[in-house]
């Protein structure tokens, strides 16, 4: 399953949308969330025994650019059925969970194209909103 452990994956499947929609992401855009730049980091991919839903490709983004991207640099697209951002979670998000702030934690939250600016031929500028789901997980990756 690529860089996405069964804890993360679990997660990303609880945000599954009403309505799943085709998303076509490409490493040559810009995306933005809450008005701050996030960065595409990878596809959680659909297959293995790490996924319940099969099949299913969901789009990863973080606040923070990975030093080792999954993806090189250039015009890939891949087809998404939605995307989350993985980030750190909140002090109050952690109690609300039953955690503390020495547990080794991530979240994962379900986000949605508010709007889209083609700004070149092949370049466009991705505004994303949160869904209201997000996900606690134990990090288990060290």
């Amino acid at each position: 399953m690529g860089n996405v452990h069964t804890p993360q994956r679990r997660a990303l499947e609880s945000l599954k949308p009403e309505e799943v929609r085709s998303l076509v992401i490409s490493i040559e855009d810009k995306y933005y969330f809450n008005g701050n730049e996030i960065f595409f980091l990878g596809i959680s991919e659909g297959i293995g025994t790490c996924s319940d839903l099969h099949g299913i490709n969901i789009a990863v983004f973080g606040q923070e650019e990975s030093p080792s991207p999954r993806f090189p640099r250039g015009k890939i697209k891949v087809n998404c059925s939605w995307a989350a951002i993985l980030r750190k979670p909140a002090d109050e998000e952690l109690k609300q969970e039953g955690h503390n702030s020495d547990t080794l934690c991530l979240m994962v939250e379900g986000i949605e194209i508010l709007g889209e600016h083609p700004i070149k031929k092949d370049k466009t500028i991705y505004n994303f909103i949160a869904t209201g789901k997000k996900k606690i997980y134990v990090d288990t990756i060290c």
